[in-house]
């Protein structure tokens, strides 16, 4: 995209480029073991920033600009502190669009959005080509630190310029995170949008990762007239950015909704231009975060309750209101992998609503699975469509996240399967059905999880392509 100023002389255009990663230049090479700008920049993210971000544009993160638009970028950062916003560009370059020529003081205040470019700012962003997926980093640290020689901040230019390729910036960028000491607060977040069209794919891709809950750090949900905790989860949001990012060569119309994105509202809106995927599409959800239950009220459920999901604001999209989404679908193949759970637990690390050991006896053990129903009511629907689903262990058991593998157990694997070692049968492509069969080999017996896969069709449904 670029950026117009306008003032009494002609107009002045900038070039802002956008990263276009969706070929070879790091997004999708790492779905098949190389390394790139996306994922060194995800690294960050995964260790976990003290401190939280929200980073998004108008039309959400995954969100598709036609040459011309305007788009607006918006942060939120819980505490004040400055804040940089790199941009990284298809040919190599790499800017920093705040701060800039005209915003050279980039401390905000926190706990409110914070607009680029805002109503007083003497220039606007507009989608131009070279066409592709752009890449936004932000971070904010509780003091001033410069990811580039101070010079650059004089500000010859409207952006100053990286003075290194994208991987090498993205290296620098990654080193000056690690470097801050100890005890001193950062936040970082990363969002990424389309200009003009992007990659010409059959799969469209819906991903939610959900670490903070509303009233983090400890949250509550209503469950049958009690109250139960949310704790904080750690690695979901980094489960959510890398899948997109594994499976962004066969699934390049993405959206991502991590944290505060990832509203009921949010997941119906991702879902209704979920619904845009023509008929020979692959439709995909993926979630990681917290699941939930409550008593069954329409009489569907052998075990008398209704599994859900958990999103940011505490809300329970029971699995009721997702068959209904998917039914919707005009997609006729949808996949499903819900790396969460439903049992209730007391224990740190599990994706799954905390509650109070003399509380145990309200929530026997479920009998039937989350996905089930809603693999049932695709097939059934008006527009039946093949719908496989994956679930990262069966009713009664627990999901697992953990520190050492720096995901869910169940995501992790998935991922690892994602890189080629999942292509069981050596034809080229990556199924649905293989990767479950990957994922779960490794997990049987090594975590107290099983997972399971819901194909009433049998066929198989093609995620990625191996080099």
């Amino acid at each position: 995209m670029k950026a117009v100023t306008f003032s009494g002389d002609p107009v002045y255009f900038s070039k802002m480029r956008v990263l276009w990663l969706a070929v070879c230049a790091g997004f999708v090479c790492w779905a098949v073991g190389f390394s790139g700008p996306r994922v060194i920049l995800v690294k960050p993210l995964e260790q976990g920033p003290p401190g939280r971000l929200e980073l998004r544009v108008d039309k959400g993160c995954g969100g598709v600009y036609k040459f011309g638009e305007r788009l607006q970028v918006e942060v939120r950062s819980e505490r004040s502190g400055y804040l940089t916003l790199f941009d990284f560009a298809p040919d190599g370059k790499v800017y920093i669009i705040f701060p800039n020529q005209f915003h050279r003081d980039n401390y905000i205040e926190g706990g409110v959005w914070h607009r680029i470019p805002g109503s007083l700012y003497p220039f606007e962003f507009v989608a131009a080509p070279p066409g592709g997926e752009e890449i936004l980093f932000a971070v904010v640290t509780e003091r001033k630190i410069d990811f580039i020689p101070r010079h650059y901040y004089e500000f010859t230019t409207v952006f100053p310029e990286l003075p290194k390729p994208a991987e090498e910036a993205a290296e620098e960028v990654a080193r000056g995170l690690e470097v801050i000491p100890a005890g001193e607060w950062w936040a970082a977040a990363m969002c990424f949008l389309f200009t003009g069209e992007p990659p010409l794919t059959k799969g469209w891709g819906v991903f939610v990762g959900i670490n903070k809950y509303e009233h983090s750090p400890y949250s509550w949900i209503r469950i049958d007239r009690h109250n139960y905790g949310l704790g904080d989860l750690t690695y979901c949001v980094a489960d959510a950015q890398a899948m997109a990012a594994a499976l962004a060569e066969n699934f390049g119309r993405q959206r991502v909704l991590t944290d505060g994105e990832a509203t009921l509202q949010g997941v119906r809106e991702g879902f209704e231009w979920l619904s845009q995927a023509p008929e020979d599409a692959t439709a995909l959800f993926y979630f990681s975060g917290h699941g939930a239950r409550v008593k069954d009220e329409d009489g569907d459920e052998k075990d008398g309750w209704d599994e859900g999901i958990v999103l940011y604001d505490r809300v329970l999209l029971l699995d009721d209101e997702l068959a209904g989404l998917v039914a919707s679908l005009r997609a006729g193949k949808v996949v499903l992998i819900v790396d969460s759970c439903h049992s209730g637990t007391i224990h740190r690390g599990i994706r799954t609503f905390h509650i109070r050991k003399e509380a145990r006896p309200l929530f026997p053990p479920l009998e039937d699975g989350f996905l089930e129903d809603i693999v049932r009511a695709g097939t059934r629907a008006i527009r039946p469509k093949q719908i496989v689903a994956l679930t990262a262990c069966r009713p009664d058991e627990e999901a697992a996240e953990s520190p050492e593998l720096g995901h869910g157990v169940f995501t992790y694997f998935l991922l690892q399967g994602l890189k080629g070692p999942a292509d069981l049968d050596g034809d080229g492509r990556i199924t649905a059905q293989e990767l479950y069969e990957f994922a779960a080999e490794r997990i049987e017996g090594r975590f107290p999880q099983e997972p399971q896969l819901h194909d009433p069709v049998g066929r198989p449904i093609p995620l990625l392509e191996v080099r």
